[in-house]
């Protein structure tokens, strides 16, 4: 009977979940000091970026380091120029690099060098553990920035499982700092499904409904998780739960 009830609760409960982009790759941007004299130079070389005039925009930022080549944004300016124009390269890498040697929390050339480092696995797949080493520092330098976090677990999936579990468990950390991200909370629960760790998934969903007691959500994907560990007395009774605290269940 238990059994039966959690089967019905459990494929309404999937009819209703919805799908969202999970791994968008908005750059983080830094405030940076409009009043400070490379600025203008920068943002117009930035605006020739945006139009594919790589040439123009090399020509712009190039200005920035003749005038003083300890400006951490110039170097980064001309890193993704020459990723453009090499379509890869070690040109591209240099400066990157050099923009985080004079900035060591430079999340946005962490940032990029991670997708850089991905693409380039195609000539060295030894690459992939670059790429997860820059998105991992994006996570520490702002452990707020939700896309370091999934562009982590998304890379580790790619390029290093099994085992399955490490994925969810790099998500599980960002939720634990960042329990407000839809996205986040989304990866993590689709990673716990997919790859059948709905052990790994109940300690942060416990998590999750002491820190959202209002929110259905996570009491039924952890009813899911009962039910599919066949663990069916709890997935009653998180059914009952659900239906005495929360309207329209």
């Amino acid at each position: 009977m238990k059994q039966t009830r959690c089967i019905k609760f459990v494929i309404v409960a999937y009819i209703l979940c919805t799908q969202v982009n999970l791994y968008s790759q908005d750059i983080h941007s830094q405030s940076k000091n409009d009043t400070t004299w490379w600025y203008p130079i920068y943002s117009s070389g930035m605006n020739f970026l945006e139009q594919n005039d790589f040439q123009s925009a090399k020509n712009e930022f190039s200005k920035i380091l003749e005038k003083d080549d300890e400006v951490a944004y110039g170097h980064y300016a001309l890193g993704l120029v020459y990723d453009s124009l090499e379509n890869g390269g070690t040109t591209a890498e240099k400066y990157l690099l050099e923009a985080i040697d004079l900035d060591p929390e430079f999340i946005e050339a962490y940032y990029y060098l991670g997708f850089y480092y991905e693409k380039m696995t195609r000539e060295d797949i030894t690459h992939g553990q670059d790429s997860r080493r820059k998105f991992k520092a994006v996570t520490q330098i702002d452990p707020h920035f939700v896309d370091g976090w999934l562009q982590w677990a998304r890379v580790t999936e790619r390029f290093f499982w099994p085992p399955h579990s490490e994925p969810a468990e790099i998500l599980a950390q960002g939720l634990k700092i960042n329990p407000q991200s839809k996205k986040l909370y989304l990866a993590f629960i689709q990673s716990v499904f997919w790859h059948s760790e709905e052990d790994q998934g109940i300690p942060t969903l416990r998590f999750m409904m002491k820190t959202f007691p209002s929110e259905p959500k996570y009491p039924t994907d952890l009813a899911k998780i009962f039910y599919n560990l066949e663990r069916y007395p709890e997935c009653s009774s998180m059914i009952d739960s659900i239906e005495s605290n929360y309207s329209g269940y």
